[in-house]
């Protein structure tokens, strides 16, 4: 006859039993969701649906790179402003894109150092340079605890296994994306149809800090970690009252010398934030500094070709003809009084002072549209 006490470990032993079986048909669902979603990029991604969204691209684009490290010759690096430049369209190389949201030089220098030695012959780096580099202190954002210690990233079990990536499945299944850019299949970059509609207005209102060089070294670095490849930068485009708004604070003569410090350490650089047809339109933005796939498109054009089909090449020019052509663009694309009367007088003095640099270059160039010949001085009519 059983005890009282020989009850009590048996009601005890199935309560185990039963919590246990519990336990193993919730990892069993968590760990099979996730395996299905793939929220973070360990396979082929998302094989519920067409969209594989970005929670954790420092991640899931490692995880994603590491399946087949030595298949790419060229990476493309910079912040989310890149992630929509699609790798297919590189065809001199095949590229892996690596940028990453929020993805300062920082970030960019220490994903690279942890990839180089994972890496195979990389004979091609692009990298994006945001403005936001020369106004901050400290150029990091976010680096993962794997790469700063060099170790491999959690693997598939430890992180499919985990509440927070049946969480991203579950948003993926819901279409809750965490920003308005995602990733088709193929991981091919994409828009959602629902994306805000940009009010340039906006620009207006936000607030520049002061340029500085003195992060330029680490783009040296950077380029160090591939000293056999060749290095391509450009500026992502920024929509043209941005651009106004930055000269009407006077802070344009400081991201001029910024950018034309840093485009010295590449073989090729080019400014995509130029003022053009292309910058001033607010169908092909969604917040005035990440582009839709057709924007970056023509910047792959450049990429392989050279032939620029919008913004202008810059490594040559010496920091006051380079202000001086940025501002003939803004001068083009003003709003009628818009300009305060300290950046207009800031542009004059500017003009003035490019005429008396480089007397050879035409007072009335149209700096507007197609391929100009800046290496020869030569402007499109």
């Amino acid at each position: 006859m059983q005890t009282q006490f020989q009850a009590s470990r048996a009601d005890f032993r199935w309560f185990l039993v039963r919590v246990a079986l519990i336990v193993a048909a919730a990892a069993s669902v968590t760990l099979g969701v996730n395996l299905a979603v793939d929220p973070l990029w360990f396979f082929s991604g998302n094989r519920l649906g067409e969209a594989n969204y970005a929670f954790n691209e420092r991640v899931s684009k490692v995880n994603q790179y590491l399946r087949a490290p030595r298949a790419y010759d060229c990476l493309i690096l910079g912040s989310s402003r890149l992630t929509v430049l699609d790798a297919g369209l590189i065809t001199t190389n095949h590229c892996f894109n690596l940028a990453v949201s929020g993805g300062l030089i920082g970030d960019i220098l220490a994903l690279a150092r942890y990839l180089r030695p994972r890496s195979g012959d990389i004979r091609l780096v692009i990298v994006g340079v945001d403005a936001g580099n020369f106004t901050i202190d400290d150029p990091t954002d976010t680096i993962p605890d794997f790469v700063k210690s060099g170790d491999r990233p959690p693997g598939v079990l430890q992180s499919y296994l985990s509440i927070d990536s049946l969480g991203f499945s579950l948003r993926t299944l819901a279409g809750l994306s965490p920003m308005p850019r995602y990733y088709g299949r193929g991981f091919h970059p994409a828009i959602l149809a629902d994306a805000p509609k940009y009010n340039p207005k906006l620009a207006s209102e936000a607030r520049w800090g002061v340029f500085s060089t003195r992060h330029v070294d680490l783009y040296r670095e950077l380029r160090g970690t591939f000293p056999e490849a060749r290095f391509v930068g450009y500026v992502p485009p920024m929509h043209a009252q941005t651009m106004y708004a930055l000269a009407d604070q006077g802070r344009l003569p400081g991201y001029i010398l910024a950018i034309s410090s840093v485009s010295k350490v590449f073989d090729e650089f080019y400014d995509f934030s130029i003022p053009s047809a292309v910058t001033s339109r607010t169908d092909n933005t969604y917040d005035g500094s990440h582009y839709d796939v057709a924007t970056n498109a023509l910047i792959a054009e450049t990429l392989n070709s050279g032939k620029v089909r919008f913004g202008m090449r810059v490594r040559h020019l010496e920091p006051d003809l380079y202000e001086r052509l940025f501002r003939q663009r803004l001068s083009k694309f003003w709003p009628e009084g818009s300009v305060t009367n300290a950046g207009r007088d800031a542009g004059q003095r500017a003009q003035t002072r490019g005429s008396a640099l480089s007397p050879a270059f035409p007072q009335n160039a149209n700096l507007y549209d197609g391929n100009c010949n800046l290496d020869a001085q030569e402007l499109c009519p």
